[in-house]
């Protein structure tokens, strides 16, 4: 398994890792055909593992965990460890991709609304036009024949890697419960990138605000749906996190 430096915050272990580290260590177990469970962590997931400690199992059962926003960077200051890199989804996905056209590597996108994800791996391909890609909606029943189907076909597509965005805990939940089912060696949770790449103009803003206040520019994008996930979720989070510092002393 992999063994990277790591910082404990509210009670979920989190991976420093570069994406360089990221990524060979995704190859690795791809060659190796040694099964990887990757999930993120951002100011709304570690909210969810503070309130939740399933949620806060989930996370932990992941092989790694890696940091997923600058909020987490800055808790993680808060608590005297540099983390060097975040890891957004919207982002990670493209090199992903070029990664993959260049290795050869297969990918299964599970997750979104029928017809985002897909819209999604077409734009991917528009620039990677040899990426290996199949789609598959997520508002599937999680148990029973409709969620064996799903599987089957994930397994028949012999990819190496298996995407899923079903948002968190259910994709975390999904990915621990069926992991033993599934021959894809890699297993990564990655939220809502879908939403991004295939509908660019939720990530409105110059670069430099979505580079260092991605959140404001979701936030604008859909006050309705993030207003307290942002406003409020991201005072409290500093609170908590700051608070646990100041119980270790």
């Amino acid at each position: 398994m992999p063994n990277f430096p790591t910082v404990k915050l509210l009670n979920v272990k989190i991976d420093i890792v570069t994406w360089v580290e990221l990524i060979n260590t995704v190859s690795l177990h791809i060659d190796n055909k040694d099964p990887l469970c990757l999930s993120y962590a951002n100011a709304h997931t570690l909210n969810l593992a503070a309130q939740h400690p399933k949620v806060c199992h989930l996370l932990n059962a992941s092989d790694i965990t890696y940091c997923d926003g600058n909020g987490v960077r800055f808790a993680g200051r808060i608590n005297g460890v540099d983390i060097p890199e975040r890891h957004t989804g919207a982002d990670w996905i493209w090199k992903l991709a070029q990664e993959a056209e260049q290795q050869n590597w297969s990918i299964f996108w599970l997750g979104n609304e029928p017809g985002l994800t897909n819209l999604a791996a077409k734009r991917l391909q528009q620039h990677f036009p040899n990426l290996h890609i199949e789609t598959a909606h997520g508002f599937h029943k999680k148990t029973g024949q409709e969620n064996d189907a799903i599987i089957a076909r994930i397994n028949s597509s012999d990819c190496d890697i298996l995407l899923v965005g079903m948002g968190t805990p259910t994709q975390e939940q999904w990915i621990q419960s069926n992991k033993n089912h599934i021959k894809a060696p890699v297993l990564w949770a990655l939220g809502a990138a879908a939403e991004f790449v295939a509908q660019p103009r939720t990530r409105p803003g110059p670069d430099w605000l979505i580079t260092h206040l991605e959140w404001v520019s979701r936030l604008w994008a859909n006050p309705r749906r993030l207003w307290k996930r942002y406003l409020i979720g991201n005072p409290i989070f500093l609170f908590r996190v700051t608070l646990e510092r100041i119980q270790k002393e």
